[in-house]
């Protein structure tokens, strides 16, 4: 109980730290970032906000059921229902990261199955939806990299089993597909969008929202691999993964936008206007992060060291 009241504090820690450092680079954003004053959607966007917004909404129904069935699996035989089991291990495993082997008993063919189509399908239809009223490309480079991410985990992981690891990256896309569905469902896509980038303190929220499950998503994939491989090694595989999605990001937002980096992230209300330095700042980070974590990851364990 100690335990688990101490792992449960450190996390809440965590989550706050990660808020705060998350509104801060929400608030930089303003220095490269040109905000268009009373700019508009192109019509063609705005015609689509209201279906969108439908779609978002539509989509959120499953989204919030599987959290809820996740939830209450974890506490009530419900577990024992055909797929309950796997939003139970996904739930545990994105909240509660040192709990993912533990959620795995009892796991179905079925259920394993549906550890990845539910993410999946959810993070790709809710790209699509945002695809819906910018140019497709973010959403593109966006989903791309975070199922590279998810890839070089699960790879890094073996060849001990790579199903925690996958249920605390599952967990969480669920849980940053909620939070882009709700913002969505509000009022339309761009509507959302539009408010975003024309209010600061909504911007900050928002971004740090966003920000923020990004980095719980590092800490509940190293929390994960650390039951199997030690907090050395699980912060290798989180820092190579980190740094193969990064990178990846990089060559394709640079391959999208040749002349101008960030161009593929502009539209009517919004521009990116980043200094020529900057282009090849993601890129070197990625190489520094893949290059350091593929060295911890191939580092002894405390226990191989003093044996």
């Amino acid at each position: 109980m100690t335990t688990a009241r101490t792992r449960g504090i450190r996390a809440l820690v965590i989550v706050a730290g990660l808020a705060l450092g998350c509104g801060v680079v929400a608030a930089l954003l303003d220095g490269i970032v040109t905000v268009h004053s009373g700019a508009a959607l192109d019509p063609e966007r705005a015609e689509r906000d209201a279906s969108m917004a439908w779609a978002a909404r539509i989509l959120l129904v499953p989204t919030a059921a599987w959290l809820l069935i996740g939830i209450l699996a974890a506490r009530t035989a419900l577990v024992r229902r055909p797929g309950a089991a796997a939003a139970r291990s996904t739930w545990l495993a994105a909240t509660r990261p040192w709990r993912a082997r533990e959620s795995l008993l009892g796991l179905l063919p079925l259920d394993r199955a549906l550890m990845l189509i539910v993410p999946g399908g959810l993070l790709i239809a809710t790209r699509a939806v945002q695809a819906a009223f910018l140019p497709a490309s973010p959403a593109l480079i966006l989903s791309l990299s975070w199922i590279l991410f998810a890839a070089v985990a699960a790879v890094l992981v073996l060849p001990r089993s790579p199903w925690a690891v996958i249920a605390a990256i599952g967990g969480v896309v669920v849980f940053q597909c909620a939070a882009d569905l709700l913002v969505m469902s509000v009022a339309g896509p761009g509507a959302a969008w539009a408010a975003a980038w024309m209010s600061f303190p909504l911007r900050v929220l928002v971004f740090t929202v966003s920000f923020g499950l990004i980095g719980w998503m590092l800490v509940a994939v190293g929390g994960a691999a650390a039951q199997q491989y030690g907090a050395r090694r699980a912060a290798g595989v989180v820092l190579a993964a980190a740094g193969a999605a990064v990178l990846l990001f990089a060559v394709l937002t640079l391959a999208l936008g040749p002349d101008r980096f960030g161009s593929p992230w502009a539209d009517t209300i919004v521009e990116l206007r980043a200094p020529e330095l900057l282009v090849w700042v993601p890129t070197i980070l990625g190489i520094a992060l893949l290059a350091t974590g593929l060295v911890l990851r191939r580092a002894p364990s405390h226990a191989e060291v003093v044996g």
